[in-house]
């Protein structure tokens, strides 16, 4: 009888102990199986301190190393609905793109828990801290990271006051020309560090350019980062980026040698990272900022 007793408070304690180690969301939600299917939701989560609770992610999600480890359920755009459901997830998170509208409406039927986080612009970024955090039970990290960002973001808005108005073209693809637009991550970056999108002023998030329309606009400053990501050295992007512009030596960034390509690291996917991203365009659009930085390189023609 008193081992059956002790068997059974050793049990009820264990029991308590697992309820007040699990994740419980703001609405009392406890989520342990989550998919991811967005390399910035997947980067978020494991900040947060929930990787451990991932159990499936995009075969583009590789940050941090750990995410490389985990099931893959598709790609960015074309999810494999089956690989998901069996996952035997209790939460998927997913953004905004053209295939997430048909994953979302096909596992809502299966009655998975969705929830949908866009990541265009920097507004929405900084919301998504705490959105995620919020929904997984980790509402302390959360914040601590969205601060730190919003300290830096603050600190250089302050810094760009009264800086030279500068034009800027922020390629994110070549062939065809792609510059971001109003409402996206990078123009509001620019905006942020004192410059100003070349394609502000258009509705389009990511607008293609023609080298006409390009040459209208005729940036101050032009950030190639259409090579970064890639598999290739630095000193291949260099060469690809020198090699692509000096084809247009009449553009005015091309003559004054303001062409610039990231260092690794700087661009990646909307995250905690991020704060690499405007520090980087802070010193970029800082006229005392030395050449020699740890987070981009200038190309000489």
């Amino acid at each position: 009888m008193l081992r059956r007793i002790v068997a059974s408070f050793s049990l009820l304690i264990l029991s308590v102990l697992w309820f007040s180690s699990s994740h419980a969301a703001s609405d009392g939600t406890s989520y342990e199986r989550i998919v991811s299917l967005a390399p910035s939701v997947t980067e978020i989560l494991f900040a947060l301190g929930a990787g451990d609770r991932v159990v499936g992610v995009t075969t583009y999600c590789d940050y941090p190393d750990e995410a490389k480890t985990k099931p893959k359920v598709g790609g960015y755009t074309e999810h494999n609905l089956e690989a998901i459901v069996s996952q035997r997830p209790d939460l998927v998170i997913l953004t905004p793109n053209r295939g997430s509208k048909f994953t979302y409406e096909k596992l809502k039927q299966l009655g998975l828990e969705m929830m949908v986080v866009p990541f265009y612009s920097l507004d929405d970024l900084i919301n998504s801290f705490e959105l995620i955090g919020e929904k997984t039970g980790n509402v302390e990290p959360a914040k601590a990271i969205k601060y730190q960002l919003l300290e830096v973001v603050n600190r250089i808005r302050e810094k760009s006051l009264g800086r030279p108005h500068q034009k800027v073209a922020f390629v994110s693809w070549r062939t065809p020309l792609v510059v971001p637009g109003r409402g996206t991550l990078e123009n509001d970056v620019i905006g942020l560090a004192g410059g100003s999108g070349i394609t502000s002023g258009r509705s389009l998030h990511y607008p293609k350019l023609s080298v006409e329309a390009f040459f209208a606009q005729d940036p101050d400053l032009i950030i190639d980062a259409a090579s970064h990501g890639r598999d290739i050295s630095l000193t291949e992007q260099k060469e690809l980026v020198k090699k692509f512009w000096s084809q247009y030596p009449e553009l005015r960034a091309v003559k004054s040698n303001q062409v610039y390509l990231f260092k690794e690291n700087v661009y990646s996917v909307p995250g905690p990272r991020t704060v690499r991203l405007v520090r980087a365009m802070d010193a970029i659009l800082d006229p005392e900022t030395s050449p020699e930085n740890e987070y981009y390189e200038r190309i000489q023609f």
